[in-house]
């Protein structure tokens, strides 16, 4: 992940070249990226209700990956894990390949929780969607199921969600069960 940022808000026309993010550059004994933010996919930027500007991103590759919120602080100039160095869904702690590929974090004013959908798949292709999920939190330290059910670490697969639904692919078409 690399990205351009406004050195001070009151010019935003001059620019500063970010070469890491989040942590300060790995690379492996190839010379390629090792660390969490070497394989970042569906970015998501995002001002929360609290004025916390925030990135939500996925780490991995198909049937590998994990979801992390992060958060910035523009007194330090630094971007933070609420969790720590835990993910929020985590496709590498089960012994099958199922990864999550999140949607957008909405924020509900209704009930002052964000929420985030995202889908567990199998295969690289999207053909292999297996279950939809949606969770939500108030801190972005500690998450539910929409229906309130807290989720402990390791926020995996395997972590029971009470509101998710579960499909299977039957002939050409996919039905719900």
């Amino acid at each position: 992940m690399r990205y351009w940022y406004s050195v001070s808000a009151s010019d935003p026309l001059n620019f500063a070249f970010a070469k890491s993010m989040v942590v300060p550059p790995q690379y492996n004994d190839k010379g390629a990226r090792s660390d969490i933010e070497g394989y970042v996919t569906y970015p998501d930027f995002f001002t929360g209700n609290d004025g916390v500007f925030r990135l939500k991103w996925r780490q991995g590759w198909s049937n590998v990956g994990q979801i992390y919120v992060y958060e910035y602080d523009s007194a330090t100039t630094s971007w933070s894990n609420p969790l720590g160095r835990q993910p929020v869904r985590n496709g590498w702690v089960t012994d099958e390949y199922r990864s999550p590929y999140p949607d957008r974090i909405e924020y509900n004013p209704a009930d002052d929780f964000y929420y985030m959908s995202y889908t567990w798949r199998t295969r690289s292709s999207v053909a292999a969607l297996t279950t939809i999920n949606l969770i939500r939190t108030k801190d972005f330290k500690s998450w539910t199921s929409a229906a309130g059910t807290p989720l402990p670490p390791p926020y995996s697969s395997t972590t029971p969600t009470p509101w998710s639904r579960t499909f299977q692919k039957t002939r050409a078409c996919t039905t719900r069960t």
